[in-house]
């Protein structure tokens, strides 16, 4: 009989070391494209989770492939003082609970250790623990810190800090490759963190955009220290832990991992915010470790032109093939990119910070633009538009604008007078998708742009925008 959980519906990518419960045959990874291996020509079973190929909701089903009676479900029961209430995630090493600490009145993410995984590993239960002592040494913006650890019932678990946003894979999944301004903002942070551990002599081993977490207000922290999945292949000399495509050619030879392979999965992070894509995808596990070992990091600027060059380099060092040509740890990886991104925020984050809890702005990005929907309490709504101008990186501007009206001479006359009365600011005509406009438009250098410039100039463009076009055409279209 053909079970949801049977080998027979169970296929893997050994890329991602990641496994899909699927019902067709001969499909490839949805994450990097490459060819799913069946359950019998894969000896992952033991080290990856299962999800639904056809249907990735995000919904964590707690009878999911790799779910068995030992790791019951502890949805609505008391683990000592956690009341579990959610099944936030699972995977090999485990299942998160969303929980409720009954004296600290306060919730946060249980991760309780999987018995099937403890029964069929010996040293499992000892790495479950120095995960545990390893992330609880390190209190850090860019690291989700761990509370507690025990044991209770057979259930061994860690208390950890609760972070409610999204994944950083699901970040990338959602949108692409990011802004660079984003991308090296993001970086830079998670190598501050990476940092952190390096002081204290703390390797994470699979540093990857599964394991970094993000706050609603978008900032980054680093999850999952030292429980590195195990990867068994032929084609490879040694066991590996970790996720092969994040993995530094060094350690895909067997050799054991050090500050600079986890600098180079970093690199790999860095690569795939700034273009969308991995590196390197192979058809097999052996294919795939051969053109890391050998082949030229592909071109970032021909995917993402606007890529500055010293973003590109900083890349192309974090992946250098020879560790010692790497930086040597996540502190001077952390040097370089605080270099770079000098900091200059992200645009992202400058309206996070601007417009959070604001219900009517709302706002979208199509690759370096962002769309920004103001919603009047005269029921009128006007659209503002921000991008970085095509200056070079240290003479880039952060252009601020919206559409009045077409640029027809039956509105110059009437378009010279109301500029004449716009105290800042002003009308300028502007071609855009090929057809010219009056626009309302502000300027301010890229470098130094704060949070109350951008909050106060978004809302007076909007203002004078609309008030422009409800003079010139009577109408409500930008």
């Amino acid at each position: 009989m053909v079970t949801e959980t049977s080998p027979q519906l169970i296929r893997y990518c050994q890329g991602c070391n990641i496994a899909y419960r699927q019902r067709e045959q001969d499909q490839n990874c949805p994450r990097c494209l490459q060819p799913l291996l069946a359950s019998l020509e894969s000896s992952l079973a033991n080290s990856i989770y299962a999800r639904d190929l056809l249907s990735i909701t995000g919904k964590i089903d707690p009878n999911a492939a790799g779910s068995e009676e030992i790791d019951s479900c502890l949805i609505g029961k008391l683990l000592s003082v956690y009341q579990c209430e959610l099944l936030l995630g699972q995977g090999s090493m485990g299942k998160v609970y969303l929980a409720h600490h009954q004296q600290l009145k306060r919730k946060c993410a249980l991760k309780v250790l999987s018995g099937r995984m403890m029964s069929h590993h010996d040293s499992f239960l000892e790495r479950f623990y120095s995960e545990g002592t390893s992330s609880a040494k390190l209190v850090h913006p860019h690291i989700v810190t761990t509370h507690a650890m025990g044991e209770v019932d057979g259930h061994h678990f860690l208390e950890m800090e609760l972070v409610t946003g999204p994944t950083l894979q699901q970040i990338i999944e959602g949108e692409g490759r990011l802004t660079p301004i984003r991308a090296t903002a993001l970086a830079t942070q998670i190598a501050d963190g990476l940092a952190q551990a390096h002081r204290h002599e703390i390797l994470h081993r699979d540093l990857k955009p599964d394991n970094i977490l993000l706050t609603l207000q978008g900032v980054p922290k680093i999850a999952d220290f030292g429980l590195a999945k195990r990867v068994f292949d032929k084609s490879i000399p040694n066991e590996l832990a970790g996720t092969p495509h994040f993995m530094a050619p060094e350690v895909l030879r067997g050799e054991p991992a050090t500050p600079q392979s986890d600098v180079y999965s970093l690199g790999v992070c860095y690569y795939q915010l700034l273009t969308g894509h991995l590196p390197f995808i192979g058809e097999s596990l052996e294919d795939l470790s051969q053109k890391v070992q050998q082949h030229k990091i592909p071109s970032i600027r021909k995917q993402a032109p606007f890529v500055s060059i010293e973003m590109v380099d900083c890349v192309y060092n974090m992946l250098a093939k020879a560790p010692e040509n790497r930086p040597a740890n996540g502190l001077e990886a952390a040097q370089w990119l605080h270099a770079i991104w000098g900091q200059i925020p992200d645009i992202e984050s400058l309206l996070q910070s601007a417009f959070s809890g604001h219900q009517n702005i709302s706002w979208e990005r199509i690759d370096q633009k962002y769309t920004m929907l103001i919603s009047f309490s005269n029921g009128r709504k006007q659209r503002v538009y921000i991008e970085p101008s095509e200056h070079s990186l240290t003479d880039r501007l952060l252009k601020i604008y919206s559409i009045c009206g077409p640029a027809e001479e039956r509105f110059y006359e009437r378009a010279l007078f109301l500029n004449s009365e716009i105290p800042h600011g002003g009308l300028a005509l502007r071609e855009i998708d090929g057809t010219n406009y009056f626009v309302m438009v502000e300027n301010y250098p890229r470098s130094t742009v704060d949070v109350e410039e951008v909050y106060r100039s978004v809302l007076e463009v909007a203002e004078k925008a609309d008030s422009v076009e409800k003079v010139l055409t009577g109408m409500d279209d930008y």
